[in-house]
């Protein structure tokens, strides 16, 4: 099984740890990838990492979390559901309604979430019904 970018690897000992491979070099005998939600790129050995870590089919869903125009509750815009929203539309995730979706304009007037324990919360909700969450900062 080939190791490529875009993979998500979970490891062998520690079942909590995934990776999210970022760039592959072969000829380096080197991995890139990021650590569960951490935003640091880690580095390992190409010849090594299949014995610590195991190809997944889970994804990665990349979520912008922002505060509701109030500010008294934030909203995970999920970024990778095209098809499954409409035109101009984003499918976002609260603890109150949870699924939804809001329009491009709205979710760019709402502040972004700057302190993780923040949305730690709403964040802990998504995964546990099956998301894997990767925080980023910008709706594209």
């Amino acid at each position: 099984m080939k190791i490529s970018k875009g993979q998500i690897w979970q490891g062998k000992i520690f079942d909590d740890v995934f990776l999210h491979i970022v760039s592959v070099d072969e000829s380096k005998n080197t991995v890139k990838a990021v650590a569960n939600d951490d935003s640091k790129v880690l580095s390992y050995r190409y010849d090594t990492f299949k014995e610590y870590y195991q190809l997944t089919e889970n994804v990665f869903t990349r979520v912008v979390f922002k505060w509701e125009e109030c500010q008294t509750s934030v909203i995970a815009f999920l970024l990778d559901f095209p098809l499954s929203v409409r035109a101009g539309s984003v499918l976002c995730y609260a603890h109150v309604g949870q699924h939804t979706e809001a329009v491009l304009s709205y979710a760019r007037k709402c502040k972004p979430v700057k302190n993780p324990e923040d949305y730690q919360a709403l964040k802990t909700e998504l995964e546990s019904i099956g998301y894997f969450v990767k925080p980023v900062r910008k709706l594209s």
